[in-house]
């Protein structure tokens, strides 16, 4: 049975997120997402994935992998430990092939997420769902702490339910994420219906980044 999501709440901060998307605030945060999103494209080719080379993609996840702060606290925090470690658990060669399945795998999306999740050791929820949502923002979303701002004011599902999901947000499920997937999906066709000019999920997520404190 397919959770209901209640988007009752939206048009109330329809006006402020009008305002802040024509801001150089908003600007900004979009752009940047766009530019990260432009680097990633070439991981979206199949063909050109398997002439990737191994120092490229390090370079990649060096440059933009990041650890949450956590609430309270505005965006991420740049580790190079973490990045350190995490390829120091997981080789490069395996990140590749996993990344490969997770991004072109025939598998429904929950079974890949599960997989990579377990295969690549110290991988997060942000991290995760960064790749799969810059590297195809029409079909994927990025899930960013900034998410449960907007989970808290929209109240989409019960606050039990997202309660559940803050606790395991370093290292949540596939369902969890399709979960989140479908609450962006009709957050997206909600703003488009409202004649707002949504392109793909880099758009929701300006919205996201609206709703968080000072937004950005």
């Amino acid at each position: 049975m397919t959770e209901k999501i209640d988007l009752s709440n939206v048009d109330k901060h329809l006006k402020g997120f009008l305002e802040y998307r024509k801001s150089a605030l908003g600007q900004v945060a979009n752009d940047r997402e766009i530019s990260i999103a432009k680097d990633m494209e070439f991981l979206s080719n199949k063909s050109a994935f398997k002439n990737i080379e191994n120092d490229e993609l390090e370079y990649l996840i060096y440059k933009y992998f990041s650890v949450p702060r956590g609430m309270g606290q505005m965006g991420y925090l740049k580790s190079d430990y973490y990045v350190r470690d995490l390829l120091k658990a997981t080789s490069i060669t395996v990140f590749k092939s996993e990344l490969f399945m997770l991004l072109h795998g025939k598998k429904e999306l929950s079974i890949r997420w599960d997989k990579f999740m377990s295969k690549v050791r110290m991988i997060d929820t942000y991290n995760t769902s960064m790749l799969l949502g810059f590297t195809f923002p029409d079909k994927y979303c990025i899930w960013s702490l900034k998410l449960f701002y907007a989970l808290d004011k929209l109240k989409p599902f019960s606050s039990d339910r997202i309660d559940k999901l803050r606790n395991h947000y370093s290292k949540v499920s596939g369902k969890d994420y399709l979960l989140i997937l479908s609450f962006m999906n009709s957050l997206r066709n909600y703003l488009q219906k409202s004649n707002l000019k949504i392109r793909n999920y880099l758009d929701v997520n300006t919205y996201i980044h609206f709703l968080s404190p000072k937004g950005g």
